[in-house]
């Protein structure tokens, strides 16, 4: 198995926790990642910083996507009875649930 099944359990959220960065942190308040949101020279651009923090708190749900989109392709090859037109309509709208996290309100302070 690859690297990915060695990361931490999800799932992670950002937490904008002062004015300087946001954090991501697994369900139990662990740290996962920082990422700098303001500094001394300027460096640094707030609203990509937490959309990126974002996208590292999805990264759970991606994977799990990813994983349940490979069995599904799987039965899918395997099957004779599988409708396509369902299959594609479900296999879309799993992905599209593990992409809406990167863009939920929820997902950054």
């Amino acid at each position: 198995m690859s690297s990915v099944g060695q990361m931490t359990p999800g799932p992670w959220f950002a937490d904008s926790i002062d004015d300087q960065y946001v954090w991501v942190l697994d369900s139990r308040g662990n740290y996962i990642a920082e990422m700098v949101t303001s500094d001394e020279e300027g460096m640094c651009w707030p609203d990509a910083a937490e959309a990126n923090a974002r996208a590292i708190a999805a990264l759970p749900e991606l994977v799990e996507a990813l994983r349940a989109a490979d069995d599904d392709l799987g039965a899918f090859i395997n099957s004779d009875t599988l409708d396509p037109q369902r299959f594609a309509a479900d296999l879309r709208g799993s992905i599209r649930d593990a992409l809406a996290k990167l863009d939920a309100e929820g997902g950054a302070a």
